[in-house]
């Protein structure tokens, strides 16, 4: 893959903008482990890279253990809710995580994904912005994000 091996030679810093490359599963999982301890990424765009429920979870792994990452975009990637269990789960555990927006529209995100989501809200307190249009949860979904919100 020729754009791990760009990342490794120019280094990681700043925004690595990776929007509509074929990014895919396997791709996560390297991405996943090159970022799991960097100090200077701050943003990364994932939007539209194929990564599906498996490419999603090698990203709440990096998640983990990454203290730096303030935006993580994953729109349009088909993650459903296995990968938003694991997000959801990086979210609550990782105390020092430093991410504020989490942009998840358009992945196939049912109300039990949602309420997931939700309840990792409850122990987060760094997360500012968390996308969720077009997902399709209905009024169940949002009733699970609005009760955690207080509304």
């Amino acid at each position: 893959m020729g754009w791990v091996e760009n990342l490794k030679r120019f280094g990681l810093q700043g925004t690595v903008d990776l929007n509509s490359e074929r990014v895919g599963p396997i791709g996560a999982g390297q991405l996943g482990k090159l970022l799991a301890h960097n100090t200077t990424v701050h943003t990364l765009d994932l939007r539209e890279t194929i990564l599906g429920p498996e490419g999603a979870t090698h990203m709440a792994r990096m998640l983990l253990t990454n203290s730096t990452l303030v935006t993580l975009d994953l729109a349009s990637n088909a993650i459903e809710d296995q990968g938003a269990t694991a997000l959801a789960h990086a979210v609550r555990d990782n105390p020092r995580l430093a991410l504020v927006k989490l942009e998840l529209q358009r992945n196939g995100i049912s109300s039990e994904g949602a309420r997931e989501l939700a309840e990792s809200l409850r122990y987060n307190t760094s997360l500012q912005y968390l996308g969720l249009a077009f997902n399709g949860f209905g009024d169940v979904g949002a009733r699970h994000v609005a009760e955690v919100l207080g509304g």
